[in-house]
């Protein structure tokens, strides 16, 4: 497979970790803000794919495990039970590892969690990343893997917004991005990416808005989207305001993404102020 990637949207070469944070993405950040997504090859070094793909496979054998008989005799269990979800940071109302630095640290770093997730969350490529994508420092507001099960219809993902979520709640939105990192080879065979480029969109919606009353017209979405086949240890990023897909897994192996997500502040309920998920501020000087 070609490791540099096809060039669509916003697509940058390969980043060394070395490199300062800021500089990888400035160059994407006008390119993102018109397309909705940013595509980057290579993010991952290899120590850091396999200490993701470790992570994320025993937090799916310790669900399996919990979940007993129900998983065990169902190949869609992770599909039909879970949407293909498996969160790493339990929401714990209250908890300070939803809302301090430090604290989170600490709870991410415990197994079956690791310190190479909580280094890559926390550290300098990701805050260059969302600073520049998003023009603020940043919190952390989720941090959830995302496993199709083999020859699996019932993980697809069908054409949505991330925020579409937000529609008729009560919910301060702030702008939020979804940093989905391939722990796989992605090809259509096993539900790679498709999105939409906002260019594409006659009208940017707003947060939990939906075009023409109801779901994304899905014949109009296929014509104009853009197939995302990429290597593992690939970056893409996209807002929350663009829509995409993605098919389902229909090869004889799991397909695993990796996708924390950051917001320009504090995503809760109106009513009472509660958080919707985590607010970990990304900057030493936000504490």
């Amino acid at each position: 497979m070609n490791r540099s990637g096809p060039h669509f949207g916003a697509c940058l070469n390969t980043v060394p970790a070395s490199l300062p944070a800021t500089a990888v993405w400035e160059d994407a950040a006008l390119a993102f803000q018109e397309s909705g997504f940013v595509i980057v090859p290579d993010f991952l070094s290899s120590s850091e794919l396999d200490a993701l793909r470790q992570e994320c496979d025993t937090l799916v054998e310790l669900a399996q495990d919990q979940a007993g008989a129900a998983a065990a005799c169902s190949r869609e269990w992770a599909a039909e039970h879970r949407g293909c979800i498996f969160e790493t940071t339990p929401r714990s109302s209250g908890s300070s590892a939803c809302t301090s630095r430090h604290a989170f640290a600490n709870a991410r770093s415990r197994w079956p969690l690791t310190a190479v997730a909580r280094d890559l969350l926390l550290g300098s490529r990701m805050q260059g990343l969302v600073y520049c994508l998003l023009g603020c420092p940043g919190y952390l507001f989720n941090d959830q893997y995302i496993v199709k099960p083999a020859m699996s219809q019932l993980s697809a993902f069908h054409w949505h917004r991330d925020s579409d979520w937000c529609n008729g709640e009560d919910i301060e939105h702030h702008p939020y991005i979804s940093v989905w990192i391939a722990l796989d080879d992605m090809h259509p065979g096993n539900g790679s990416l498709h999105i939409k480029p906002l260019q594409q969109t006659q009208h940017a919606a707003p947060p939990g808005a939906v075009e023409n009353g109801g779901s994304a017209n899905t014949a109009d979405c296929a014509k104009q989207a853009v197939a995302v086949t990429v290597a593992a240890g690939t970056l893409v990023v996209m807002c929350d305001r663009v829509v995409h897909c993605s098919g389902p897994n229909n090869s004889l192996h799991t397909r695993r993404a990796w996708m924390p997500q950051f917001s320009a502040g504090p995503i809760c309920q109106r009513s009472d102020g509660s958080l919707v998920s985590l607010a970990v501020p990304l900057n030493c000087d936000q504490l």
